[in-house]
């Protein structure tokens, strides 16, 4: 549809409108956050501005000349295996450090390339009992303290007008770092990620700005659903897992720089690496750029056992709890949890992806048509790939405040009712056909793929759940799905949470609250 509009438009139509656009006369100051102004906010807001304004401003001197300094990690890596995955056009190499590298290349998008890195054990590793909130607060600073040679200023000097970057992350069972580049940057973006690997900045100002924001978000979480879901509820699901949610704000604001360094440093020196890269390259061109950077590394440990680290109990009884955001807005959320299994077993995932679309069709249908209300119904299955046995189904309602209570109620009827009676054929029809169509449409993306490339030499599996995707969901049946309802949806199953705007239970201070204490599985293993 804009092929055409495009193809017609021309350089004077563009800056025509960029003129329209600012000409507007005066300028718009806007002010948000949690300062309380009395008396006449414009005026003070407009009297700041105009002081500020008034201070003569002269251009930064900065007679440091940069020049990048990341170029020799040391003798290019060489290939210890390559082969190619015919049917899926992937191409898989391991150095002989043992970093491992998967390849598609693709023309989805002209000139784009894009680029994720896995590294070590991620919070599988992470020292939670006795630091909670390690992770996030490793996610802020790593990134924000640059590099050993540059501070973030220098790098955005430096790399101006390139198409590189890297966004450092903490997931459950490894360290990730992202970016996305051209064919001309595609040395420099590798140069960069094995730099923040080999050399990250530990900078005082990464925990200021750590610490500003850690603040800034706890403060929201007064007023926001995802205050209690963040601080409390994700906690409870994993029984108070400290991987889990996050603990309350004077335990996450005590970590510190030097707890982060001594977690990551042993992970990025010796962790496992492997990378996935998909877009629009050259095979070769890219395998040489990354034998040179991250090739040239010393010998990668390959991924521990970590049995024990991969233990997460769901709670033993379901749960019922209550709490209040300070907010404005008249709204209040429902969430009901009912206890799963995790999604190793890729065939049993999909199918319990069905069944959460029908029923949340049935709880749309219920609340928004039948009971009137005019907000609808999210319901999706949680099923770890990482921890056996643990996942969840979960419903998620936005409805008026005084009918939460009566909402809440409905959903855990409709799944009872689903488990007990099953659903139709027209239901798992509808279910699946729109699944069907976004496989085939994510095909052909460079974002699909990249899901697929992140662990297909650590788990080969992921390549036979490409290859299965369609064949499988089509094969989907009704005894199947209602096998599934009837395992997990029963209503006494049901654990309810409900998030009111104020006035509202609260059973403690949002910000203070304990996490709950860890549960040990019954003896029998249930």
């Amino acid at each position: 549809l804009a092929g055409p509009v495009l193809d017609q438009l021309t350089p004077a139509e563009c800056l025509a409108e960029l003129r329209a656009a600012w000409g507007t006369p005066g300028k718009y100051v806007f002010v948000s956050g949690n300062l309380k102004l009395e008396g006449d906010a414009e005026a003070q807001i407009q009297a700041a501005y105009a002081k500020a304004d008034a201070v003569p401003v002269a251009p930064v001197v900065d007679e440091r000349k940069l020049t990048w300094d990341y170029t020799d990690f040391g003798a290019p890596g060489t290939v210890a295996s390559r082969t190619h995955v015919d049917d899926l056009d992937i191409t898989e190499v391991t150095f002989s450090n043992g970093v491992r590298l998967n390849l598609k290349k693709t023309d989805f998008e002209a000139n784009k390339i894009h680029i994720a890195m896995r590294l070590g054990d991620g919070k599988l590793s992470e020292p939670g009992v006795a630091k909670p909130g390690i992770g996030v607060f490793a996610n802020v600073v790593f990134s924000a303290g640059g590099l050993g040679k540059y501070s973030m200023d220098d790098l955005r000097r430096l790399l101006a007008g390139k198409n590189v970057g890297g966004i450092f992350n903490t997931t459950m069972d490894a360290f990730t770092l992202r970016g996305e580049t051209n064919r001309e940057d595609l040395m420099l973006e590798f140069q960069l990620l094995a730099a923040s690997v080999t050399d990250p900045g530990y900078r005082p100002e990464a925990v200021r700005k750590a610490r500003q924001l850690i603040d800034t978000t706890y403060v929201s979480y007064l007023h926001t659903v995802q205050g209690p879901i963040s601080l409390h509820v994700e906690s409870l699901l994993a029984s108070g897992d400290p991987r889990f949610g996050l603990p309350p704000r004077d335990q996450m604001m005590a970590r510190n720089q030097e707890e982060v360094r001594q977690w990551l440093a042993p992970e990025l020196q010796h962790g496992a690496i492997e990378i996935a890269v998909a877009g629009d390259f050259d095979v070769d061109t890219l395998i040489d750029a990354v034998a040179k950077t991250f090739g040239a590394l010393p010998k990668r440990d390959p991924r521990p056992p970590l049995e024990q680290q991969q233990l997460v109990y769901y709670p033993a009884s379901p749960f019922t709890e209550d709490y209040g955001i300070d907010t404005a807005t008249p709204k209040a959320e429902v969430r009901v949890f009912w206890r799963a299994t995790d999604g190793l077993d890729v065939h049993r995932q999909r199918r319990m992806h069905i069944l959460a679309s029908v029923l949340e069709d049935r709880l749309r249908l219920k609340v928004r048509e039948q009971l009137g209300s005019t907000y609808g119904a999210f319901v999706e299955p949680v099923a770890s790939d990482i921890f056996p046995g643990y996942g969840y189904f979960e419903a998620i309602t936005d409805v008026d405040p005084p009918k939460a209570k009566q909402i809440q109620d409905v959903v855990v009827q409709v799944a009872a009712e689903l488990a007990a009676n099953g659903a139709t054929q027209d239901e798992i029809d509808r279910a699946k056909n729109p699944i069907l169509s976004s496989i085939n449409e994510s095909a052909r993306t460079n974002g699909y793929w990249m899901t697929v490339l992140g662990r297909a030499q650590e788990k080969p599996q992921v390549l036979d759940w490409a290859r299965t995707r369609t064949a499988d969901f089509t094969s989907i049946t009704k005894e199947e799905i209602n096998t599934l309802a009837r395992r997990y949806l029963g209503a006494e199953g049901a654990s309810r949470v409900i998030i009111h705007p104020f006035p509202a239970p609260v059973a403690s201070p949002l910000l203070t609250k304990p996490a709950p204490a860890r549960y040990e599985p019954p003896p029998d293993g249930a």
